[in-house]
């Protein structure tokens, strides 16, 4: 490259940039925004700092290799958490885990002992579903709009999102097209 061609490049490069970053554009009467944080805000709730976060969404070759899966099973994403309800998620969720954590190890676990110690933390019987046999264990807490689920059998998994947007609460809607 010869030293003007080069030189011209550059100076298309550096056009480029200032067109494309909107220097010196600011317009009479208007205030420059503030560019967008790159992660969203901490939320401070009680002892803890959440970051909220999204819920990943399924990948688009999951499934039978359609490529509307995503677009397909859409109804069964649930909805973002936001405000108060990210700090309602973070304290259910850790106080979950500490009540489950005495059984993560104990092969022998039973659904009753599950359902024992979700009582304890206050929460009703209307709000639960525990099931499973001796061993392993699923449970789902409707606390909407936050739903604690997870499960005990072997390791404590727990799990904390928004309420369905179909209409079905925590249970994940079935079906689809």
């Amino acid at each position: 490259m010869t030293p003007r061609r080069s030189a011209a490049c550059a100076g298309v490069v550096l056009a480029a940039v200032v067109l494309l970053t909107g220097c010196g554009t600011e317009r009479a009467g208007r205030t420059p925004r503030a560019a967008a944080p790159s992660s969203p805000a901490a939320i401070p709730c009680a002892e803890l700092s959440v970051r909220p976060g999204e819920r990943p969404s399924q990948p688009a070759d999951a499934g039978d290799g359609n490529p509307k899966y995503a677009e397909n099973h859409a109804f069964q994403v649930p909805t973002r958490l936001t405000g108060r309800a990210v700090c309602v998620a973070a304290e259910a969720e850790q106080k979950v885990r500490k009540a489950l954590s005495p059984y993560a190890r104990d092969r022998g676990v039973t659904d009753g002992q599950v359902r024992t110690a979700l009582s304890k933390l206050g929460y009703r019987a209307d709000q639960m579903t525990v099931t499973g046999a001796a061993g392993y264990v699923r449970y789902l807490v409707d606390l909407s709009p936050v739903c604690v689920e997870g499960s005990v059998g072997g390791t404590v998994d727990v799990e904390t999102h928004g309420v369905y947007a179909e209409g079905t609460g925590c249970v994940k809607p079935q079906g689809g097209h």
